[in-house]
């Protein structure tokens, strides 16, 4: 039950965080017209869309993104929870475990090679609790085994 209550209210804030965000986001990209063209073989009420923003589904994303955030983070702040979390920054070719690394391995590129690498940040993180009857060690141990299966010749464990 208690749950429940915790998915509405998580569901409730995200629908106002996203109609918040749409009052602002929709009219700054009618501004930018990202607006639908609607051809001229379409049935003729399919005209009243013209000028529809395209990318207006972005606010959806950031209102349940950050709904959803905050209300793992509180449950889990509430209930005695902590969790486990690793991250890297994975490049072309290349993968690294801090940000001092990932940033020198971009200057590195730029200036020795001539060009901008584009990085990709992955993040993983799981919940553990004592009433859960899971414990830290055996949390630490399932996230690393997702890490080494997703990654499995760039982790490095040593350096994390």
């Amino acid at each position: 039950m208690e749950t429940d209550l915790w998915a509405f209210g998580v569901a409730a804030v995200a629908f106002a965080i996203t109609a918040v965000i749409g009052k602002f986001l929709i009219p700054f990209l009618h501004k930018l017209n990202f607006g639908q063209t609607i051809l001229e073989e379409g049935p003729k009420w399919h005209k009243s869309k013209q000028g529809t923003p395209t990318m207006g589904g972005i606010m959806f994303i950031i209102g349940i993104v950050i709904a959803t955030t905050a209300g793992v983070l509180l449950y889990a702040v509430g209930h005695g929870m902590d969790s486990v979390s690793y991250y890297v920054f994975i490049g072309h070719g290349t993968i690294r475990h801090t940000h001092i690394g990932r940033t020198l391995q971009d200057m590195y590129d730029r200036v020795a090679g001539g060009y901008v690498q584009r990085w990709a940040y992955l993040q993983v993180s799981s919940y553990w609790a004592p009433e859960l009857d899971v414990t830290e060690e055996e949390t630490d141990r399932r996230v690393r085994a997702l890490i080494s299966e997703l990654l499995p010749r760039q982790v490095k464990w040593e350096e994390m």
